[in-house]
């Protein structure tokens, strides 16, 4: 444990020992899950570092987990100046695509993508997903309730639905709460450059809290609707 680990908003020590003692594995759609574990000074319990995956592969994989990290990683490409390095799981119809963004090799993202899925813990999992660079449409959302996870969250900037029927509703806070209260907008890149910062979310909710119960306590009432 590293002492910036303290400074964390509402730091509680039992719930962080708790993390500690049963290691929970962040299933994350992009570098969320290894921006979390390092905010937290807690080693990688997940293969899903360094990473991203277009949101219907996504979906079909967290439908199925223990298939997927049941399959080998199969190469697709290694990366170029102008494309990411690639992988894939699955076969037919039921093959999804893994972009490696921060690998230059097919080798290295495999052997780190391998190393990490042993450390899968099936009995304690946390589902993330968030709002995506060409903007998901809220039958996305739908689906994603309905996944039978017990700890998961979707990160959105807009508001979905009612709050009674879709539990995962957007946030907005520092900088975007006052891009939104001047401009009414929020643009991708805003959110996505929030949604990827711990230090951040960790003023908008209790982060160690999320990863223990899955409960969502947020810090405040959000500054307004989004259009």
């Amino acid at each position: 444990m590293t002492l910036r680990v303290f400074r964390i908003p509402d730091f509680d020590f039992g719930e962080y020992a708790q993390l500690k003692k049963n290691p929970v594995s962040i299933i994350s759609d992009d570098c969320w899950g290894g921006l979390i574990y390092h905010y937290l000074g807690l080693r990688f319990e997940s293969p899903f570092i360094n990473f991203f995956i277009t949101y219907g592969d996504y979906l079909k994989m967290v439908s199925d987990l223990e298939f997927y990290m049941s399959k080998p990683m199969v190469k697709e490409r290694d990366g170029t100046a102008l494309s990411f390095t690639m992988g894939s799981l699955g076969e037919g119809n039921k093959k999804i695509y893994l972009n490696f963004n921060h690998a230059y090799t097919f080798e290295d993202a495999k052997a780190d993508f391998d190393r990490r899925r042993e450390r899968i813990h099936m009995n304690n999992l946390f589902v993330k997903m968030a709002y995506g660079w060409g903007g998901y449409s809220e039958n996305v959302v739908h689906e994603f309730d309905k996944l039978l996870y017990e700890k998961k969250i979707f990160l959105t900037s807009f508001k979905v639905g009612s709050r009674t029927e879709v539990k995962y509703d957007g946030f907005v806070e520092g900088s975007i709460r006052k891009s939104l209260q001047e401009t009414y907008q929020v643009t991708p890149y805003d959110f996505r450059q929030y949604e990827l910062s711990p230090s951040l979310l960790g003023r908008e909710f209790n982060i160690i809290h999320l990863l223990v119960t899955g409960e969502i306590v947020k810090k405040h009432k959000m500054g307004g609707d989004l259009p």
